[in-house]
């Protein structure tokens, strides 16, 4: 009789036990999903002369979720530019992070 009532206690602290590990290993994937993503805009400027995506990264990016190499390579995609040669008096769409 105490055996099997040891047995049950035994299984009974290790479902909990399992219960609890699961709990933390879902709410940690739970609590990543709730990240605040920043909102994002898009601007077209105007190329003026002597600008270059350099220049312009550094007028309109966000340091906090950029670095150059990052915002240069979105601004490249978004805007289809193959090389880092733009023209004075194109123009060019910009994210900005709010």
């Amino acid at each position: 009789m105490y055996r099997n009532k040891r047995f049950y206690v035994l299984v009974i602290c290790m479902c909990v036990s399992l219960f609890i590990v699961c709990g933390f290993l879902l709410g940690s994937n739970y609590v990543k999903g709730l990240e605040i993503k920043p909102n994002k805009i898009y601007m077209s400027i105007k190329i003026e002369k002597n600008d270059t995506l350099w220049s312009i990264s550094r007028e309109n990016m966000n340091k906090e979720y950029y670095n150059t190499k990052e915002y240069i390579k979105e601004l490249k995609h978004i805007n289809n530019l193959s090389s880092d040669i733009i023209l004075h008096g194109d123009h060019i769409i910009v994210p900005i992070i709010n």
